[in-house]
């Protein structure tokens, strides 16, 4: 049916009409995948999550464990591993962003020294650029 509906359609057309058509699917298919972008996050990262885990489970049923069990056992250890992570690492980013917010002020001071070199340099040269801008208020 849809074949012979194309058919009809004389041949310029049709390749005058493939690549909007192209465009314009390929640009609704980006819209589809930004809506359910979140969705496919949460089902790579499961999906990863699960492929990687699936070898210690492997492993511990060849020990001759039920899976059951080797699922709770690799499901626990990994659970304690998270909490073993973050309790190593959230002091540490709590005190790299302390030393980042006592130290941000003195950064501003030296870059704006450095746009107020750059600027004298630019008038020196009487290049037309304006760097005002870039210098915090």
């Amino acid at each position: 049916m849809i074949q012979k509906a194309i058919a009809l359609i004389p041949s310029e057309f049709r390749w005058g009409l493939f690549f909007p058509m192209l465009f314009l699917n390929g640009w609704l298919l980006l819209i589809l995948v930004q809506q359910v972008q979140p969705l496919t996050t949460i089902v790579v990262l499961a999906i990863l999550f699960a492929f990687l885990l699936d070898y210690p489970i492997g492993f511990l049923e060849k020990l001759g464990l039920k899976r059951v069990l080797a699922v709770v056992i690799v499901f626990v250890g990994a659970l304690v591993g998270l909490v073993a992570l973050a309790l190593t690492l959230v002091p540490e980013i709590i005190l790299q962003a302390n030393e980042l917010l006592i130290n941000l002020p003195h950064w501003i001071e030296l870059i704006d020294k450095q746009v107020d070199v750059l600027n004298a340099w630019v008038e020196a040269r009487q290049l037309p650029i304006n760097l005002d801008g870039l210098t915090v208020q």
